[in-house]
Parts: C-alpha cells; sequence; structure tokens
C-alpha cells in the first residue's frame, strides 16, 4: 500500500525456467474496482508449473472476495 493504495508489481518470474519448489512458489494480484471509488485487492497464492504457466493453488476460492482497502 502506498498512500491508501494498493501498488502490484513483478519481476517476470512467470517466463523463466525454475528449478525449485522455493522458485516456482509466486502470487498473482486479484483487484477489483468498484462503483462507488473503492478498491480491493489481494495475492492469490500460484505455483508455476512450467514457465509462462501459473496455476492458482487448489485452496483459492474466486468468490472470495479480497480485503477491502
Amino acid at each position: 500500500m502506498v498512500d491508501g493504495v494498493p501498488v502490484a508489481w513483478g519481476l517476470g518470474n512467470l517466463v523463466w525456467p525454475t528449478h525449485s519448489d522455493a522458485g516456482s512458489t509466486t502470487a498473482v494480484a486479484q483487484v477489483v474496482f468498484h462503483p462507488d471509488g473503492t478498491v480491493d485487492a489481494c495475492l492469490v497464492p500460484a505455483f508455476i508449473e512450467r514457465p509462462g504457466h501459473p496455476v492458482l493453488q487448489v485452496d483459492y476460492d474466486p468468490q472470495r472476495p479480497c480485503a477491502s482497502t
């Protein structure tokens, strides 16, 4: 968070080969912009199965809203 606004950036780790489970562990940002101007944001845990192919973790529930910011 910067001044109450969610900030997310990547370093390109989804496109490079991985050599360990630790190197394959990542997250994908989920950001929802609401009509009233509020923003919900969270990180969804993921695992890189192969370069360029992140898979969301099995315990992720897409219906569960992110925490409000």
